[in-house]
């Protein structure tokens, strides 16, 4: 109980936040009508809304697209506008400067608030968006925006139109972060949700006399609860402008949905679980790890065909074709020198060693006494390699020396038994 009551505070303090540009609106209506001005009232809020525009800008709460999208949405009000306050819908009681056809121009910033919250929804909720229908829903949004107008003279189709976005949006999911938890419901529940909460907004404005309704030219009084779905109409419209912008960015769509609920670290490990191959430098780091990579992966070739140990290849190989026992002034078999044989391996894989790879220690001659050595330390006389190793402690790595000092013996050991 107690975890759920702390992710609706989270909740509430991040929508909080994302009605920054809301709040500063109202905050201007307030006191635009409670201290007195030296210009028009609707003057000063238009300088206003111009301001907090730029103090967002600068203050990166807005990025510069973000701000483009603002000012669409101010444009398509105040086209809006001009035409509800022409037609009576509504109206501006009080004079200003800068009024077009009795309308005054900050009146767009009441929409652009509604496409700020969008906007930073997006970011600071994580939204993604599936399965979300482009052509169904930009046709209606148009068509949303253009009943707005028409209903006038014709039919009013605002709820067919409601209904048809539930029908492309029925399997539409929007996905949010709360928090370290990731939670989702289905699109057009939050365009009404969203569309609720601007009809409380409305009423609030209208009582601070931003703007009046005929009924309310007496006396005010709540906005008639038709508005709300005018209002859910309206961020149908706002959303799909905003998830344009998302689109370009990269930002809109999301894993299925039945990924999305989960916790925020599971799900940005699922986001970039893709993503290793567009960071080489990565691999790089990896290896860079392994003191010794090149001796690893010799040491896992030589696994799958060996088990760490002589094999008896029989006696047919253990005679040296070149020279017979009868002949003379020659030696038989000469003792077998297993530095020199790893020496020429050495030689050869030179080549191909990897950039990042340690120093490679040379085996002991198995001739050679190895007093003063502890058991099982390779001698450091014999080192290969650009790099030196350090005379005390522990190597960084040691190359199989005991296979090798085993299989020297085990050739010395034939050696003299061919000898005898």
């Amino acid at each position: 109980m107690r975890a759920a009551v702390a992710q609706l505070v989270r909740f509430g303090w991040i929508e909080t936040q994302c009605c920054l540009f809301a709040i500063a609106i109202f905050l201007g209506l307030a006191v635009s009508r409670s201290v007195p001005l030296p210009i028009p009232r609707y003057d000063a809020l238009l300088a206003y809304g111009i301001l907090i525009t730029a103090v967002f800008f600068v203050l990166r709460l807005e990025t510069a697209r973000e701000v483009a999208v603002i000012v669409a949405f101010h444009a398509l009000g105040l086209a809006l506008e001009l035409f509800k306050v022409r037609v009576g819908s509504w109206s501006y009681p009080e004079d200003a400067w800068t009024k077009i056809a009795g309308v005054p121009l900050y009146s767009g910033f009441m929409y652009a608030a509604v496409g700020s919250y969008i906007c930073q929804a997006f970011r600071r909720f994580d939204l993604r968006v599936n399965r979300f229908p482009w052509l169904p829903a930009v046709i209606l949004a148009a068509a949303a925006y253009a009943n707005f107008f028409s209903h006038h003279w014709l039919p009013d189709l605002r709820v067919l139109i409601a209904i048809g976005f539930v029908i492309v949006l029925w399997r539409s999911r929007v996905g949010f972060t709360v928090g370290q938890q990731r939670y989702a419901m289905p699109l057009s529940l939050s365009f009404v949700l969203i569309g609720f909460f601007l009809w409380v907004a409305e009423n609030g404005a209208t009582w601070l006399g931003a703007w009046q309704y005929p009924d309310q030219a007496d006396f005010w009084q709540l906005v008639h609860v038709g508005k709300w779905g005018s209002w859910a109409l309206l961020v149908s419209l706002s959303f799909v402008l905003v998830a344009a912008v998302k689109l370009g960015e990269g930002r809109f769509y999301s894993s299925p949905p039945h990924q999305v609920h989960g916790s925020a670290h599971q799900r940005d490990d699922r986001e970039h679980a893709n993503s290793h191959d567009d960071h080489p430098i990565d691999d790089r780091r990896q290896l860079a790890t392994d003191p010794c990579p090149d001796l690893r992966a010799q040491d896992r070739a030589d696994g799958q065909g060996q088990h760490d140990g002589p094999v008896d290849l029989g006696d047919d190989h253990e005679d040296d074709p070149g020279d017979r026992v009868g002949d003379h002034h020659q030696h038989v078999l000469e003792p077998v020198d297993p530095g020199h044989a790893l020496g020429q391996r050495d030689a050869h894989d030179g080549h191909h060693q990897h950039a990042l790879g340690g120093a490679e220690i040379a085996a002991v001659h198995a001739g050679e006494d190895n007093r003063g050595e502890q058991p099982g330390r390779p001698d450091r006389r014999h080192v290969t390699g650009t790099e030196s190793l350090p005379t005390g402690g522990d190597l960084p790595c040691q190359p199989r020396s005991d296979d090798h000092q085993h299989a020297a013996e085990t050739d010395q050991h034939r050696h003299d038994r061919l000898e005898r």
